[in-house]
């Protein structure tokens, strides 16, 4: 079952056919809208994400056919069902030719209307969840699953089980690379909404302007190359679960539109005056010490009392080393499913591993398996070879005492280690930070970091 009602608009100048289908479409669990023309039906869809559309073609005005078009061009994913009492070859082929789902004559049979109206809401969310897979196969990896049997480990499972079970906004804090976005997804797939979609906003990887657009979306026409309407990852992630990751980038004004989306579901496209309901249900994670940026004027405190209803501090994997034997066979599972190859590493080599400090994390513990899998000559890893003689060889000894750091000293002298080892080149750097260029350039900003870092 979707976890929202189909939403429904029945577009017909007819009084008495109109509203009778729309009370019965609602007796069957429908949230249905009813408009008299093709404006005001384009004027109930620019504020309501609508699923499936009955347009009737005949109508004073705009006809069918061209309110088709125009419902394409505001919700790109809608399914629209043409219906007419004067059936015409030439009509219906107009109509499947722009995109109609389906073409029925008036008066029509109800419960063939029903299940008509349930299979094109069907493609509908078929087409929208592609098209959010596509954009996270981009994103997804080998770390794909939260592995760890130690302590700290144990407690992450329990609170995914329970912000799992609550509909609230969750806060994830800890340092890149110790598996923020996965504890999330994880919590999706545990939650209500599993049904629905999952949706990433990367705030580092976007400039301000563009942050508000790939969030909100945008209309026709609101800015110079805003040639078509777009739907913003808001629309996308409805009925489902967004998670805005290193949120602490996010500027002060793009904080306040946040803040009125958190709080009432509301927002607005960019370029329209009219707001949009969503039912989304907001994860936010960061790098950064919130309450350290309240303080400096960086972070709405407003804005992180309504984030912070469940908040999690991810440990650092220098704190649960009891999970690198586990996470190297994982990291090496992956690899060899993919390359049809039986490699191994010894129990002595992750014995090894579970030595070094890893700055990085568990994104710097999987990066190292995936290079040292492909400069292996035979079936057989050497990690503990490899770490030697890397830029990841910093002993014990080169590291300070966990306790006597602070995150974000951690994170600068990893990034100034990374630019040196790539000599400067940021694109490199980022790569094998495994992070944008946009949010490597924001990290140098931040932390005051030279572009081309001395030799360290």
């Amino acid at each position: 079952m979707p976890h929202e009602p189909v939403k429904l608009i029945v577009v017909d100048d007819e009084d008495a056919f109109r509203a009778g289908l729309c009370e019965r479409l609602e007796r069957k669990g429908c949230e249905t809208f009813g408009a008299t023309s093709g404006d005001e039906a384009l004027a109930i869809a620019s504020q309501q994400l609508l699923d499936v559309a009955l347009v009737d073609v005949r109508m004073p005005g705009m006809d069918g056919i061209e309110l088709l078009s125009k419902l394409r061009e505001l919700h790109p994913y809608i399914e629209v069902i043409i219906l007419t009492g004067v059936a015409t070859v030439a009509t219906a082929i107009e109509a499947m030719k722009l995109g109609a789902y389906d073409y029925l004559s008036k008066p029509c049979n109800f419960e063939e209307l029903r299940v008509l109206i349930g299979k094109a809401y069907e493609k509908k969310r078929l087409r929208t969840r592609n098209l959010l897979l596509e954009r996270e196969l981009k994103r997804l990896s080998c770390t794909g699953e939260f592995i760890g049997t130690g302590p700290k480990a144990m407690e992450i499972r329990e609170f995914i089980s329970r912000a799992a079970r609550a509909d609230c906004p969750v806060l994830l804090e800890g340092e890149s690379g110790v598996g923020k976005e996965l504890i999330a997804r994880e919590i999706y797939r545990q939650s209500a909404r599993a049904s629905g979609s999952f949706v990433v906003l990367d705030c580092g990887s976007f400039p301000e302007t563009l942050l508000a657009n790939e969030l909100f979306g945008h209309e026709r026409g609101a800015f110079t190359t805003a040639i078509d309407s777009r739907q913003g990852l808001l629309e996308m992630a409805n009925g489902g679960i967004l998670l805005i990751d290193e949120i602490g980038e996010m500027t002060p004004a793009n904080q306040v539109a946040l803040l009125r989306v958190v709080e009432t579901n509301k927002f607005r496209r960019l370029g329209s005056p009219k707001e949009m309901q969503v039912d989304v249900r907001i994860l936010a994670s960061t790098n950064r010490n919130l309450r350290e940026e309240i303080c400096r004027g960086r972070f709405r405190q407003d804005l992180f009392y309504r984030l912070d209803v469940l908040h999690l501090i991810v440990p650092p994997l220098r704190e649960r080393k009891e999970d690198i034997p586990l996470l190297v066979d994982y990291f090496l599972a992956c690899m060899n499913s993919a390359k049809g190859t039986e490699k191994t590493v010894t129990p002595h080599q992750k014995e090894l591993l579970k030595n070094h400090p890893w700055p990085g994390n568990v994104r710097e513990l999987a990066n190292l398996i995936e290079r040292n899998f492909f400069l292996a000559p035979g079936d057989q890893l050497e990690p503990a070879g490899f770490l030697e003689n890397s830029h990841a060889a910093a002993s014990a000894n080169d590291v300070p005492s966990a306790e006597n750091l602070k995150l974000a000293d951690i994170e600068r002298d990893h990034i100034i280690r990374m630019l040196s080892l790539k000599k400067g080149n940021k694109k490199e750097t980022a790569k094998s930070l495994g992070i944008s260029r946009a949010r490597l350039y924001s990290l140098l900003k931040r932390y005051e970091i030279l572009s081309s870092p001395p030799e360290t």
